[in-house]
């Protein structure tokens, strides 16, 4: 596994510049905009280049697998205003940057050399490099190599699955959930995240995945929160995962890293509904393609009128006939983020039996000055539409709860504790699920 995405590897030491990407532009409210930027050691890949021919060649399979093994990648963050991040940096275009890292730089930011490793503050400039320059075009050459060599055509075969609870997992500041079968056994995961980055220190240190069932590993985009979980427990390397196509280096090195492990991938461009199994398919995000919260995938899971929602980081409005329905169970957007659209942009509870369960790690903050998941704003669209949040905090031992649970439950409480995962049922959760107490990768679930 490439060593960025390794708990226990030794961090590379610090470069003096990166060849880098956007990874995204995060909106945080009140002018300001989160930042994040891959990329690879400058010195490194010059090295790597001239190692492996690429002045004189096209990269070739065997050159993209030692990329993806070696390459020294580092994340970066920075807080901006909104105004100059659009200015300095672009989602919308996937040009390399040269980033030159010294203490004279005009930008300031924190360097992550793993997913899980505390950041270093950074000084450095960013310089835009031409889409003919020498490097980008390397970097683009290793990019596309995958893309032509090992992606598989097929789409998913529908599968006939037993479908009895959704689990929504407390994996820290990320977002993780499994569809049990009746024994409790995962028949499919819907992202396998945990908390990275400034966040890291939210997640559990029990993560686990159980794996007993084979189960298809579904990822609704390709932000680390969504997908990092599978660089702790690396048996979600070998199976297979259905995923939209990654674009930057990061994610599309860690594609590389499901292969290395045997992993299979079936990698989605189109706009069509995809079944899963009777009741459960993936549907595209219409949002535009240059923001992949909004244009990945999300998950839809019915039966006799009963409706699951999963929508990844997407707006509901974004995801087809998400508002059309009132919902059973709904894992809240965005770990709890402000919602987007007009009118009421949340779907409505069901009337008899209903599950609202935000997914977020305790303590999490986002940026410079610690935005942090659920906003209050999120939380106020889902009240507007009937969705009740009474009794869903965490009250001293020994008290008594003062109000009946509402339907809304959460995977953490801040500022410091897990509250454990959470089972969702079609009518109510089923009794017992003898899986999870047998299997030693099965993560407690100790909400209803």
């Amino acid at each position: 596994m490439n060593p960025h995405f390794s708990v226990h590897a030794p961090e590379h030491r610090r470069p003096k510049g990166l060849y880098a990407q956007v990874d995204f532009i995060e909106p945080l409210g009140e002018g300001l905009t989160l930042v994040g930027l891959d990329g690879v050691d400058a010195e490194w890949f010059a090295e790597f280049s001239e190692d492996h021919g690429l002045s004189k060649k096209a990269a070739s399979v065997g050159d993209c697998k030692a990329f993806a093994q070696g390459a020294p990648l580092f994340h970066l963050q920075l807080t901006m205003f909104s105004d100059e991040a659009n200015r300095w940096f672009s989602p919308k275009t996937r040009r390399w940057l040269l980033l030159e890292l010294s203490d004279e730089g005009q930008l300031l930011g924190q360097l992550y050399p793993t997913l899980f490793s505390p950041p270093q503050n950074v000084a450095f400039d960013a310089v835009r490099l031409p889409p003919m320059h020498r490097r980008s075009q390397q970097l683009n050459r290793l990019m596309l190599v995958p893309s032509k060599a090992w992606m598989p055509r097929s789409r998913p075969k529908p599968a006939a699955l037993d479908i009895e609870e959704l689990a929504v997992l407390d994996v820290g500041q990320g977002s993780a959930n499994a569809l049990l079968c009746r024994e409790g056994v995962a028949r499919i995961y819907f992202d396998v995240g945990c908390g990275v980055y400034r966040n890291a220190p939210t997640k559990p240190t029990n993560i686990g995945f159980c794996q007993c069932g084979d189960p298809v590993v579904v990822l609704s985009h390709w932000d680390a929160d969504h997908w990092a979980g599978a660089a702790i427990d690396t048996g979600l390397l070998t199976r297979t995962w259905i995923a939209p196509i990654p674009e930057t280096i990061k994610h599309i090195v860690f594609l590389m890293n499901i292969w290395s492990a045997g992993g299979k991938t079936i990698l989605l461009n189109t706009p069509a509904a995809v079944g899963l199994s009777p009741g459960i398919k993936l549907v595209r995000c219409k949002g535009p393609v240059s923001d992949r919260n909004e244009s990945g995938l999300a998950l839809i899971a019915e039966r006799e009128g009963r409706r699951w929602l999963l929508p990844g980081d997407a707006s509901y409005h974004n995801v087809p006939g998400a508002l059309k329905h009132p919902v059973t169970g709904l894992v809240a957007t965005h770990h709890g983020a402000r919602v987007h659209g007009t009118g009421a942009p949340v779907p409505p509870p069901a009337p008899d039996y209903a599950r609202l369960a935000y997914s977020f790690g305790p303590g999490n903050a986002h940026g410079k000055y610690g935005v942090s998941h659920p906003r209050p704003a999120g939380v106020h669209a889902y009240d507007a539409v009937g969705w009740i949040h009474s009794g869903w905090g965490v009250l001293p031992p020994g008290s008594a709860v003062a109000v009946a649970p509402g339907h809304a439950r959460a995977t953490a409480h801040h500022p410091t504790t897990h509250l454990n995962g959470i089972r969702i049922g079609w009518t109510v959760p089923v009794g017992v699920l003898p899986h999870l107490a047998a299997c030693p990768k099965a993560m407690p679930l100790t909400q209803t």
